[in-house]
C-alpha cells in the first residue's frame, strides 16, 4: 500500500494504487498463450486500468493485436464473423490475422498454396456467392470472368 504524507503526496518511492506492480510474466502468458486482450487481462488480474496493461506491452515492444481478435482465427471463431457475416455484394467474409477477407479468396489461396495473381479473380462455377467449396471455385483472368458472367446472365 502506498504511503502518503500529511498533504497527500506519496512518500519515499511508494507506488500509487493506479501504478501498481504488474506481473509481466503473467501478463505475457495471458496475452500470448490464452490470446486475451488488454481488457480481459486487466479483469483477470484485478487491475482497474486496462490501459496500464496496454502501455506496459507497448513499452516492451510487443505488437498489440487489433481489437482483441487473436491472430489466425477465422470463420465462426472470429469476433467479426457474427454468424455468417456477408459483404454487401453477397460474399462471405471471414477474419484472418485481424483483417476481414473474402472467404472464397482465402479458401482458394489456402488450397492452392499460392497468392491470387494480379489481374485474376476467383469465380464461383455455380454462381452462388456463398458456396465456397473448393470444387466450386476457379481462378480466371478478369476479362474471361467478365465475358463468362455476361454470358451466364444472358442465358437466364
Amino acid at each position: 500500500m502506498a504511503t502518503r504524507d500529511s498533504l497527500g503526496r506519496f512518500i519515499g518511492g511508494s507506488i500509487p494504487p493506479n501504478k501498481q506492480d504488474i506481473d509481466i510474466e503473467e501478463v505475457l502468458k495471458l496475452y500470448n498463450e490464452e490470446n486475451l486482450g488488454c481488457k480481459k487481462i486487466a479483469e483477470k488480474l484485478n487491475i482497474k486500468d486496462w490501459k496500464a496493461i496496454y502501455r506496459r506491452l507497448k513499452k516492451l515492444g510487443i505488437k498489440i493485436k487489433n481489437k482483441g481478435t487473436p491472430l489466425g482465427r477465422f470463420g465462426e471463431d472470429c469476433n467479426s464473423y457474427k454468424d455468417g457475416c456477408t459483404s454487401p455484394a453477397g460474399y462471405k467474409l471471414i477474419c484472418y490475422k485481424g483483417k476481414r477477407v473474402l472467404e472464397h479468396r482465402f479458401i482458394w489461396t489456402r488450397e492452392n498454396q499460392m497468392p491470387i495473381p494480379k489481374g485474376f479473380v476467383i469465380h464461383h462455377k455455380n454462381e452462388i456467392r456463398d458456396d465456397n467449396r473448393i470444387e466450386n471455385l476457379v481462378l480466371l483472368d478478369k476479362f474471361t470472368h467478365d465475358v463468362l458472367s455476361m454470358y451466364q446472365r444472358w442465358l437466364r
